[in-house]
């Protein structure tokens, strides 16, 4: 990195960094979540520098464009992912001694989990394959593939929480 372009970074960084990191917070409301995103926006700045460098009046929107990247990431993986606090987890899947969970995503998915939904579920979450891989190994087109993980998490999300339930009682 030359010395004009860490100078233009120190710049944007003093000028932009609060109002990143606000906006992030009012869309997502957690105050350390919102200043990790605006650290993640300009370490992607560290490593685009030589081109904001080049169009320096195009840097502030490139930055939000990042952030706002960034959030629609974070947004997508909130939908995609069930969470619940970790003392809420089922007892298979609370961390071990090690810190990590000890099982597979496969053992503690909920027993009446339908075979279809398991599937799915595994081949994005575990396997970390794309849609479009997906449907090509499922033969169905990219949207139903996403409209079929989205309905077998949401049951999973429900299986889960009867879960909860049935253990409180």
């Amino acid at each position: 990195m030359t010395t004009s372009e860490a100078r233009l970074l120190e710049r944007l960084y003093n000028r932009y960094v609060v109002k990143l990191a606000s906006e992030a917070y009012r869309r997502l409301g957690n105050l350390e979540l919102a200043r990790d995103m605006a650290q993640e926006v300009f370490l992607a700045a560290c490593g685009n520098a030589e081109a904001l460098c080049a169009a320096p009046n195009q840097a502030p929107t490139w930055l939000f464009r990042t952030l706002q990247t960034l959030l629609e990431d974070e947004r997508r993986r909130r939908r995609l992912l069930p969470s619940m606090p970790l003392e809420e987890l089922p007892e298979e899947a609370q961390p071990t001694d090690g810190g990590g969970l000890d099982q597979d995503l496969r053992a503690v998915l909920p027993a009446d989990l339908r075979p279809a939904d398991r599937e799915i579920l595994l081949l994005r979450l575990e396997d970390r394959l794309l849609f479009r891989t997906i449907s090509r190994l499922l033969a169905v087109n990219q949207e139903a593939c996403r409209q079929r993980f989205s309905r077998a998490a949401n049951r999973c999300r429900k299986l889960y929480l009867e879960e909860l339930v049935d253990c409180g009682s």
